[in-house]
């Protein structure tokens, strides 16, 4: 995977998690998604802050998705779309990775 932009802290860290086990199982990535989150001790995707603003510098990259920690408090209630940026809202889910 690439790293374009400036990315870091802990916000990053789920998108680097993501990235790199995808290097590693030879898994593509879509190029017009990306993501936020810190990564707990547990493994578990944590919230975030300052989230319309990493929407908006996502939507200045040319990023059609963004993925966003559920119950991250900025992100109830937001339109389905708003502008070039979708949103999805999912329950976590745990999962078994090989």
């Amino acid at each position: 995977y690439t790293v374009t932009g400036p990315i870091d802290g802990p916000s990053a860290g789920a998108i680097l998690t993501v990235g790199t086990l995808a290097a590693l199982r030879g898994d593509r990535l879509d190029r017009k998604v990306t993501m936020t989150g810190t990564i707990a001790p547990d493994g578990t995707v944590g919230v975030v802050g300052l989230v319309l603003d990493k929407i908006r510098g996502a939507a200045k990259a040319g990023f059609e998705t963004v993925l966003i920690p559920y119950g991250t408090a900025t992100f109830a209630g937001m339109p389905a779309a708003r502008g070039p940026v979708s949103f999805v809202a999912r329950a976590p889910k745990k999962g078994n990775f090989p």
